[in-house]
């Protein structure tokens, strides 16, 4: 599973805490998604990461949701729901 999308080219040490930090925050939304009972969409996922871990942005938790689903660990459903901005989102669930 590719953790951190290097498409700033960072380097050496500060490659290597952001390649743990993307890791780290998969591993914190795969927790939050296991743990649910019911299919989230990103806004739902890091209204639970804030309640429990710093703050991070909703497209760090759509890249982790993507890797994830990627990885064979989360399904994207059909069902959405309309969100923040009045955009829908999709629903995802782990497997």
């Amino acid at each position: 599973m590719k953790d951190f999308f290097n498409t700033i080219k960072e380097a050496g040490i500060d490659l290597q805490i952001a390649i743990r930090k993307a890791k780290n925050q998969n591993e914190r939304i795969l927790k939050i998604m296991k743990l649910s009972d019911k299919p989230m969409t990103p806004f739902d996922v890091q209204s639970v990461y804030q309640l429990i871990f710093p703050s991070i942005p909703i497209t760090s938790i759509r890249r982790a949701m993507s890797t994830l689903t990627d990885n064979g660990e989360l399904i994207k459903m059909e069902q959405m729901k309309v969100e923040q901005y009045g955009a829908k989102n999709h629903l995802w669930k782990a497997v």
